[in-house]
């Protein structure tokens, strides 16, 4: 054969390899990513934080699970024990707790080690008294320990030494939140190992059936510069001194599984990230071993408008006198709404297997130090006349369809979220939406017609809602950034 025929016959060998499959890739969708619920017995659904005198609206959304923030020791044990006699102050946690217990929340406390007479440390500021925590001197931490025992033995329903009017046990405690920060501990990571294993074995020794959270991890936005896993491990080589103690602080206290249960994570900016930090944070846990359970236990409900990017529209949103207020604040309860259901369904996608969507009513600006430097005193789901919100609707609608899901389907296409949650005692419903201006789609669906219903985005809420045809097994969806439910309808 000659070298003109041999190159002839190799560049139609590539053209028929290549051509097909180049136009398969073109129009086939990326295959979709399937998840099993690990716990399907429990709720995802949860809300944060806790505030007295909010149970009873808050039970409205259908979620099943409350945090309680700040459980913090100096609280309830303001003076050192006398004789070795303890003297805790349990009041006001009994009656939060049996308030959200009455209204039929689970209930998740977050512990907090502050306090003046027995830790290293004390902040003088009374708003961030109980917010940072220090580790306890040397003489002190047996009664740390007696601390976290007797509160978990108060709560665990056994009739032993319970609190007056429990009605449910208490199994979830956090030890700290985002320690990594040392605006949140004061301690070093050799500090916070220490007290982690001290509560571990204290509530164990309480209640064997207790389970220990590890203080909640926050990338803030280092992890929105990443698009990989080496991007993380690469980034992070970088970082300024302060940011790389948080980061390696983070990936010492995964290795520490064998005193806690589960891994909590904090997504208070985007939802684009919360794939690659759910990811990363298995990675880490494989490495050691461990495969935990991981919960999103700070979820923002809005966008992070207190960034330098979006500075004229919070002028606009805190300003009632500003001529564009009306309009900026219409725009951050609809965004609000919209963000949370994304969040929401992100998070399931990835096997998050309980969710806490902030804030149950806006945090005060003055609430701690740099409080107006976060957009948690706009993210409340419900205004302070106790009157819902926006998100709050669109939280409850979300509930009440995707409540007792065993399974997710996920896939990116494009600028297009499609996700499908699978029961046991109903058909599949799906979750849409697009980042980009109103683009179709298409999906296949076994019956005659499907019910499209819009998250709710405004007051009064009333959902749009239409009912469509399915052509030869498939219906063709409008879409656009306010999320669809899809439901089939026989």
């Amino acid at each position: 054969m000659s070298k003109k025929s041999l190159c002839a016959l190799l560049i139609a060998l590539i053209i028929a390899i290549a051509v097909p499959h180049l136009l398969t890739s073109k129009n086939t969708a990326p295959s979709p990513k399937v998840v099993q619920r690990s716990n399907p017995s429990i709720s995802m659904f949860g809300l944060g934080y806790a505030v007295k005198g909010y149970a009873e609206v808050a039970a409205k959304t259908g979620a099943k699970w409350i945090r309680v923030p700040l459980v913090a020791w100096g609280a309830i044990e303001p003076e050192p024990p006398t004789d070795g006699e303890h003297r805790y102050r349990w009041k006001k946690l009994d009656e939060l707790i049996h308030e959200y217990q009455a209204n039929g929340f689970e209930v998740q406390l977050i512990l907090k080690a502050a306090n003046p007479w027995a830790c290293e440390g004390y902040e003088s500021d009374a708003r961030e008294a109980f917010r940072r925590s220090y580790p306890p001197k040397d003489g002190h931490w047996d009664d740390y320990f007696d601390f976290v025992h007797n509160l978990v033995e108060r709560y665990d329903g056994d009739g032993y030494k319970d609190a007056p009017r429990l009605l449910a046990p208490i199994r979830y405690y956090e030890i700290e939140s985002e320690a990594q920060n040392e605006v949140f501990w004061a301690g070093t990571f050799d500090d916070y190992r220490k007290l982690l294993k001290t509560a571990y074995k204290a509530a164990k020794q309480a209640d064997s059936s207790t389970k220990i959270i590890l203080s909640g991890i926050n990338f803030g936005r280092f992890i929105e510069k990443c698009r990989s896993e080496s991007d993380i491990d690469r980034l992070s080589r970088s970082l300024p001194p302060k940011f790389k103690r948080a980061y390696d602080f983070i990936v010492q206290s995964l290795a520490l599984g064998d005193f806690y249960d589960i891994v909590d994570i904090h997504f208070n900016r985007g939802y684009e990230s919360i794939p690659l930090a759910v990811n990363w944070i298995k990675t880490q846990l494989a490495k050691y071993g461990y495969d935990k359970p991981i919960w999103a236990g700070d979820v923002c409900s809005v966008p992070w408008v207190t960034d330098r990017a979006h500075r004229r529209i919070l002028q606009a949103i805190i300003n009632p006198s500003h001529p564009k207020h009306d309009d900026a604040l219409k725009w951050l309860r609809a965004e609000q709404a919209r963000l949370s259901i994304k969040k929401l369904v992100v998070c399931a996608a990835c096997g998050i297997e309980v969710f806490f969507l902030e804030t149950l009513r806006n945090f005060s600006p003055n609430a701690y130090s740099h409080a107006a430097r976060e957009s948690f005193f706009l993210a409340g789901l419900i205004d302070e006349d106790k009157k819902p919100r926006p998100a709050f609707y669109a939280y409850k609608q979300a509930i009440k369809k995707l409540d007792g899901f065993v399974k997710v389907e996920s896939q990116v296409d494009g600028a297009a979220y499609i996700t499908k949650f699978y029961f046991t005692d109903k058909p599949p419903v799906w979750v849409i939406w697009s980042e980009n201006d109103e683009v179709e789609v298409s999906i296949d669906v076994e019956a005659d017609s499907v019910r499209i219903e819009k998250v709710i985005t405004e007051l009064p809420p009333k959902p749009e809602i239409e009912t469509r045809q399915v052509r030869e097994g498939k219906v063709t969806l409008e879409i656009d950034e306010t999320p669809i439910f899809v439901e089939m309808l026989r």
